[in-house]
């Protein structure tokens, strides 16, 4: 894992909140993208011209929803708390 990505995760279990979860995970992101620009941008292009064998869009086709639980678990919480 890398330096960064091992801070967002740091940063995001550090808060007690979880408004304050959701605020550090947005700004962690934005900042890992304004301090990656080109490398993100790089990744974007790639995926999101991969085709598959018949020609569809790969991004639009079957992935993978690990990558959204860090938000969906914030999200949770934050309406089992009433707060969203």
């Amino acid at each position: 894992m890398s330096k960064k990505i091992i801070q967002l995760t740091k940063n995001k279990q550090a808060q007690k909140s979880p408004k304050e979860m959701l605020r550090v995970y947005i700004e962690s992101n934005l900042t890992f993208v304004d301090e990656n620009r080109k490398h993100v941008f790089a990744v974007i292009e790639t995926v999101s011209n991969q085709r598959t064998a018949d020609g569809k869009l790969r991004f639009a086709a079957d992935h993978d929803e690990t990558i959204l639980l860090p938000i969906e678990n914030i999200l949770t919480l934050g309406m089992q708390e009433g707060i969203f």
